[in-house]
């Protein structure tokens, strides 16, 4: 019978904690980045920057501490292909943008591209960028 009790009140305890996490009075913070949808987007370590591509706006870096755009980095190329894969370097200086069949790495502190790379023996289905810019994985 005591351990019931002790069961039950143990079961209150962690049910009312689990209450406090699900309906928290803080409120929620919501940006409206791309309201006409986006085809990539990818959130720096530390989540405070946010990049992403739309056909409509292209190439945006956002501060999403204070809910503005920091740059329009614009097209990846002259043939407006699609962006679908983007990633930050761990230290959020740079990024890398990737097609199908190329990419550009961007240097973030000045807005702008470092270069276009592509490749002719495959699909880009991943990529991952080092925290100096300079080295890319492909998959």
């Amino acid at each position: 019978m005591m351990r019931i009790i002790s069961h039950s009140v143990l079961w209150l305890i962690v049910i009312g904690l689990l209450n406090g996490c699900l309906f928290s009075t803080d409120s929620e913070k919501r940006w409206d980045l791309a309201l006409e949808g986006s085809t990539a987007m990818a959130l720096s370590r530390d989540a405070r920057f946010a990049l992403l591509y739309s056909k409509q706006q292209h190439l945006q870096l956002w501060d999403l501490e204070q809910n503005k755009i920091l740059a329009r980095l614009g097209i990846q190329d002259p043939d407006e292909n699609i962006i679908s894969l983007i990633r930050f370097s761990d230290n959020g200086r740079f990024a890398v943008t990737a097609t199908q069949t190329n990419f550009a790495i961007w240097d973030l502190a000045w807005s702008q591209s470092t270069g276009l790379w592509s490749i002719s023996d495959g699909l880009i289905q991943d990529i991952a960028l080092g925290n100096s810019g300079d080295e890319v994985s492909l998959v």
